[in-house]
């Protein structure tokens, strides 16, 4: 795997570099879209239809509402390209669910020896669990991510 890493809100994040870069281009079309058709436009292949997917109107019971036997959809293609846009108008942006979490991704890959040695589980009110890893033992986690095989490698670019 090719991992990158750099210092995130409450110590060490590590990423797989190809889901980090997805991450880094939703944030920056989320950042400098002003139209909703900038946003289509900048936002990486795929992305928005997997969007509206992952946002279904629920009942009280968090059942899918389901009208002519499609889930009805919170958010639909309805923008126009020319409308205004700002990022807390996109589904779990203002609520910190979307993008991705890059530390709650951890708990997907990081290998267990790893885990098992240095991890702590976070616990959030809102967002489950993510791995918290200790500043001082930076160097020894990418250290043994190395030992495992896989390419790891320092970034200037914020992961979160």
């Amino acid at each position: 795997m090719e991992i990158i890493y750099n210092s995130g809100n409450q110590g060490p994040v590590f990423a797989l570099k190809e889901s980090a870069e997805h991450v880094w281009r939703i944030n920056e079309a989320l950042e400098s879209a002003k139209t909703w058709g900038e946003l289509r436009r900048l936002l990486p292949e795929e992305e928005w239809s997997e969007v509206i997917e992952m946002w279904p109107v629920t009942d009280d019971e968090g059942n899918p509402v389901v009208v002519d036997g499609k889930p009805l959809r919170e958010f639909e293609e309805g923008q126009e390209d020319d409308e205004p846009f700002e990022a807390d108008d996109f589904p779990g942006v203002a609520d910190g669910d979307y993008p991705t979490w890059l530390q709650q991704e951890m708990e997907d890959w990081m290998p267990a020896e790893i885990v098992d040695e240095y991890a702590t589980v976070l616990e959030t009110r809102l967002n489950g669990e993510a791995l918290m890893f200790r500043d001082e033992d930076t160097e020894s986690i990418a250290d043994a991510l190395r030992a495992l095989g896989h390419t790891v490698t320092w970034t200037d670019r914020e992961l979160v």
